[in-house]
């Protein structure tokens, strides 16, 4: 059965601040006291906000935990378009693409931060009855890699194809969902980081090779 996350989406400057507390205050709930100390209520008295409050905006306690995951997701989605129109200058680094290392390092950050709650919230998403829908992460950072030029350091310039961008997305999400499940301490290893940048480097030289 399809779910609606949100009652409705806020409209206004105000509800915009209100639904922001709610998402920060129930990130901080869940990774001080886990699922088992999250509900309604809780996050009510945590936020300061009234229950009729929080169900103005959410069903219930799943809602707001699926939304929250769409929250932190998106967070890191800009993050990374803010990347992609970033002065390859600005970024001062010895990689082949720069943007590259730029990019893992901001999704890497977004996942170290709060491993419990990002657990919790992975481990929903994989058990919830979605199956029918797309994974929000993957084809957000895939249509933002199909429209993106890949630059080199050496002015070289790639664009890759939509089939590229989503299988290149998957490895590289998936491989970052799979450490913060495993073991979160991997997300914060500079050799982690390094693989992924070398799994991202070698799939465009490939590509930028083949065409």
């Amino acid at each position: 059965m399809k779910q609606s996350v949100k009652r409705r989406q806020p409209s206004q400057d105000r509800a915009q601040k209100t639904q922001l507390l709610i998402f920060e205050t129930a990130a901080k709930l869940l990774e001080q006291e886990g699922l088992e100390g999250f509900n309604t209520n809780r996050l009510a008295q945590a936020s300061g906000f009234g229950v009729g409050t929080i169900y103005q905006y959410f069903a219930d306690k799943r809602a707001i935990l699926l939304a929250l995951a769409q929250h932190e997701q998106g967070r890191a989605m800009q993050e990374v378009r803010r990347l992609l129109m970033t002065d390859l200058a600005h970024l001062q680094s010895e990689d082949e693409f720069p943007r590259v290392r730029a990019i893992v390092r901001a999704i890497l950050h977004t996942f170290s931060s709060r491993q419990r709650a990002h657990k919790i919230l992975i481990d929903l998403a994989l058990n919830a009855d979605r199956y029918d829908q797309p994974d929000n992460a993957v084809m957000a950072l895939s249509a933002l890699l199909t429209s993106a030029v890949v630059t080199g350091k050496d002015g070289s310039a790639l664009t890759l194809t939509e089939i590229d961008a989503f299988v290149l997305t998957q490895a590289v999400i998936g491989s970052v969902r799979a450490a913060v499940v495993r073991d979160g301490r991997m997300l914060k290893r500079p050799q982690f980081e390094d693989a992924l940048v070398g799994l991202i480097t070698g799939f465009v030289r490939a590509r930028r090779e083949r065409v």
